[in-house]
């Protein structure tokens, strides 16, 4: 999923709706759907998920797998037509598997963010007994 296509999507979307009504409708403030829109902030699968829900448009379109947004309610609808089940198959295996490459790139993300996180963390506690160590000869001569 590329963010900025999801934020191009999010503010098409919300049309002439203000930020801070979709956030809202979203249980999120109007900053963080403005740095969704602009490609900062990467959407959360809360985020997803509501928007899913709310919108009844399929995550696949969310995720940028397909251009055309297709409501859930219409991949519910029964249909004979083979050429429009085959669609909705169709449909579903790339929200499937959107859904999966977006889970799989969260996870990364977090693992990295974790690494980072606990490298500054380690690196802090290096240079704060680096500093008691120098005090502490200081001290003693």
């Amino acid at each position: 999923m590329e963010i900025k296509e999801f934020g191009r999507r999010l503010r098409k979307y919300r049309g002439k709706t203000s930020q801070e009504k979709l956030g809202e409708l979203l249980g999120y403030g109007q900053t963080y759907i403005s740095s969704l829109e602009k490609g900062l902030s990467t959407p959360s699968v809360e985020l997803l998920d509501k928007l899913v829900k709310i919108t009844q448009i399929t995550s696949a379109y969310w995720l940028g797998e397909i251009d055309e947004a297709i409501s859930a309610k219409d991949l519910s609808n029964t249909n004979k037509n083979d050429s429009v089940n085959d669609k909705r198959i169709s449909v579903l295996d790339m929200e499937l598997d959107s859904l999966s490459s977006f889970f799989r790139d969260r996870v990364k993300y977090e693992i990295e963010d974790a690494k980072d996180s606990t490298l500054k963390r380690v690196q802090e506690d290096i240079e704060e007994l680096c500093l008691f160590l120098k005090k502490y000869r200081r001290d003693a001569t």
